[in-house]
């Protein structure tokens, strides 16, 4: 599967990892799915792994799209926390037009190069759940 999700901790922290070559359909079927009738995603933060990803399919339009797709704010009255991890300068700059649109809609959105800085800007600095989050990045 292109993308895995899961979500851990009581916050309900949404992991999404993204795995391969993930076409715009891809990415916005598999979010729009997540963001339709579970009313804990409307209030979780989020971490998406690009580090596994084959960047080079996604369009500006789909990342747009996705931004749009993903506007749901949250009821508790403060920003969704999005915390994208990279490693290279493409899916860098894929993240920060992501950044750029998202901004807009409510949520903060943080483009970081490690689980060390992502998991603790999310809140998820805690044991078991850092151990949990890093586990289940690891796998695959």
């Amino acid at each position: 599967m292109p993308i895995r999700v899961r979500t851990i901790g009581e916050e309900g922290v949404v992991l999404s990892q993204h795995c391969g070559a993930v076409s715009d359909e891809e990415m916005l079927s598999t979010y729009r799915e997540l963001f339709s009738g579970q009313e804990v995603l409307r209030e979780s933060d989020f971490l998406v792994d690009l580090r596994k990803a084959d960047s080079r399919s996604r369009s500006s339009d789909g990342i747009r799209q996705m931004a749009k797709a993903s506007d749901l704010a949250p009821e508790r009255g403060t920003k969704r926390k999005i915390a994208i991890v990279v490693n290279n300068d493409l899916s860098f700059g894929l993240a920060r037009m992501y950044q750029a649109y998202a901004e807009q809609a409510c949520q903060e959105v943080n483009i970081l190069y490690s689980l060390d800085e992502a998991l603790p800007w999310l809140g998820c600095e805690a044991e078991p759940l850092f151990s949990e989050a890093k586990s289940w990045l690891a796998e695959n």
